[in-house]
C-alpha cells in the first residue's frame, strides 16, 4: 500500500496535470494565431506570378503540413485563429486610445494616472482571456489527438520547430541564362 505522502503528490500530480492542460500560454497561442490568421491572408491573395525578378519564388507553408493535421482541422483552426485576432485586434485600438492620453496626462502632470493603468491592465486580462477563449473553442472543435499535435506545436519552441512563416526562396540561376540574356552590343 503507498504512503500518505505519496498518495498527496500522486493527486498533485494528477491535479496539476489537469489544470496544465486548461491553463493555456495565451502569448504562446495569440502568437499562433496571428501566424495561421497571416497564412491565410496570404493564401486568399496569391501572387500574379510567383517567381519574382529576381528567382525568388514566394513558398506559403500549410497548416496541414506543418502540424500535421486535416484539411478539414486546418479549416477549423483558421477561422478560429481569425475570429481571435479579429476580436483582439479591436481591443487594441482601444489600447491605442488610452496610451495616447496616458501620455498627454504624463506631459501635463510628470506622472501616469493609476487609473489609466489599471484600464491598460484590464485591457491586457481581457485580451488574454479573448486568446484562453479561442483556445478552448479549437479544443472543443478538434478530436483530442488533433489538438494535442495542435497544442504540442504552440508550446515547442520556437527554434525547435517547423515555421508557419511565409519563405522567400532564391532560385540560383544557371550560367547559360546568364549569357544568353546578354544584349549584344549595337554594330556601327
Amino acid at each position: 500500500m503507498a504512503s500518505k505522502p505519496l498518495l498527496l503528490v500522486l493527486a498533485f500530480t494528477a491535479t496539476g496535470c489537469a489544470l496544465c492542460q486548461e491553463a493555456h500560454d495565451s502569448a504562446a497561442y495569440a502568437y499562433f494565431f496571428v501566424q495561421v490568421a497571416n497564412l491565410r491572408t496570404a493564401a486568399d491573395h496569391p501572387p500574379t506570378n510567383s517567381i519574382g525578378s529576381d528567382g525568388s519564388v514566394r513558398s506559403i507553408p500549410t497548416v496541414q503540413h506543418v502540424i500535421g493535421i486535416s484539411d478539414a482541422e486546418a479549416e477549423i483552426v483558421g477561422k478560429i485563429a481569425a475570429d481571435c485576432i479579429a476580436a483582439t485586434d479591436a481591443l487594441q485600438e482601444s489600447r491605442r486610445g488610452l496610451i495616447f492620453d496616458s501620455r498627454l496626462e504624463f506631459i501635463e502632470t510628470g506622472k501616469h494616472s493609476e487609473t489609466l493603468e489599471r484600464k491598460l491592465k484590464n485591457l491586457d486580462e481581457r485580451s488574454d482571456e479573448l486568446v484562453v477563449k479561442h483556445v478552448r473553442q479549437l479544443q472543443a472543435a478538434l478530436a483530442g489527438a488533433s489538438f494535442a499535435k495542435v497544442d504540442a506545436y504552440v508550446r515547442t519552441p520556437l527554434n525547435g520547430r517547423k515555421s508557419l512563416a511565409l519563405t522567400i526562396q532564391r532560385i540560383p540561376v544557371p550560367e547559360a541564362a546568364d549569357k544568353d540574356s546578354v544584349i549584344p552590343d549595337k554594330k556601327k
